[in-house]
């Protein structure tokens, strides 16, 4: 299955979010690990926090996800901030996808799914992809990682 990791390829425009699905394209992460114009990443909600102009989907951001029901291409909510998440799960009227997250539980990070973020999905429908990068699932990978290559 063809996808888009970021939102930023519609370059704020619904009619190339068509174009990609003609081409193909059934699903898109709404955000990277920077926020779109219209929906806030998950890096930028827990870093820049109050200093954001917005956090979620603005209305642009809204009709995005609308169209991507329409279309029928998943919402792929992996790098999205929570207010991000909340508000496409109040609007989406399909099944989303979180093609590589992992669970806050194991590993407070910030890209992690929490447990009633979990349970949103599962009563939507969705589904949550495996992803088995050591720092989404092991809190001490990054520390560690930094001291194995500070002494090569």
């Amino acid at each position: 299955m063809l996808g888009v990791e970021g939102g930023h390829m519609i370059e704020d425009k619904i009619e190339n979010l068509d174009a990609l699905y003609v081409r193909g394209v059934r699903y898109m992460t709404l955000t990277w690990n920077n926020s779109t114009s219209w929906a806030t990443s998950a890096a930028d909600e827990t870093t820049k926090g109050d200093s954001l102009t917005h956090k979620g989907l603005t209305d642009l951001g809204k009709k995005i996800v609308q169209r991507m029901n329409e279309l029928g291409m998943l919402i792929d909510i992996s790098h999205n901030g929570e207010q991000t998440f909340w508000d496409v799960i109040k609007l989406t009227k399909k099944p989303i996808i979180a093609s590589h997250s992992c669970v806050w539980t194991f590993c407070h990070h910030r890209r992690n799914l929490k447990d009633d973020q979990i349970k949103a999905i599962a009563k939507n429908g969705g589904v949550i992809h495996l992803n088995f990068y050591a720092g989404f699932l092991d809190s001490t990978y990054e520390k560690k990682a930094a001291q194995l290559t500070s002494k090569t």
